[in-house]
């Protein structure tokens, strides 16, 4: 399979899978996970897994006890460790330094997300770190204008991801060395990229989250 591929090309036994909204796993969807565990470990690999979801995920231990899928706690439950949300622009800036890095990229000579979307503006200086106070009231000025019963500051990585991303694809034609994306774009970019995400009750485990 493509991870195992991975591994041999890499020469490494080792990888990190990460399975999300794990709240809403189904008992099916364990047992398929722990079998795709014990499969990789029969070959040699070594997984480590992470799972993330909201805060009623701290009730699967459990809930799993009462299962036939008790064994997924030694397997996958072994620590427990809160994550917050984006509360503020400090929070941001260490949030929007990735998306200017081009280190994580898997390719010499790729760029990050910032230079992908506006190079020059990228050359000349541009980085959406410096950009953290402009970004944060873009974002709370969206979350004002919906109204949507999430704490007025604080916010889903989702919401941030998906909003960021709507505004470097809004601005993208307005490349230029001098160019710098400003409070306004990036509200237009959350309400419109993120916009669904910021009307969702992040609390209710049975709401689908938009795409």
């Amino acid at each position: 399979n493509t991870i195992e591929s991975a591994c041999i090309h890499r020469e490494s036994e080792d990888f990190i899978l990460f399975v999300d909204d794990v709240q809403w796993m189904t008992e099916n969807k364990w047992g398929y996970l722990l079998d795709l565990y014990n499969q990789w470990q029969k070959r040699g690999l070594q997984p480590l897994i992470i799972l993330v979801g909201q805060e009623e995920a701290k009730d699967l231990p459990s809930l799993l006890k009462g299962t036939n899928q008790w064994p997924v706690l030694g397997r996958f439950m072994q620590e427990v460790y809160p994550f917050r949300s984006i509360e503020s622009a400090a929070d941001l800036k260490r949030f929007l330094r990735a998306y200017d890095d081009d280190s994580a990229a898997k390719d010499p000579g790729t760029r990050s997300i910032t230079e992908s979307a506006l190079p020059k503006a990228f050359r000349d200086g541009l980085r959406l770190e410096a950009l953290n106070e402009e970004v944060w009231r873009g974002l709370v000025d969206a979350r004002e204008e919906r109204m949507t019963g999430l704490p007025l500051e604080s916010f889903p990585m989702q919401v941030v991801s998906s909003g960021l991303l709507g505004t470097l694809a809004q601005v993208s034609e307005l490349d230029r060395p001098k160019f710098r994306p400003d409070r306004a774009h990036f509200k237009r970019g959350f309400l419109t990229r993120g916009g669904a995400l910021l009307g969702v009750d992040y609390t209710n485990p049975h709401l689908a989250i938009p795409e």
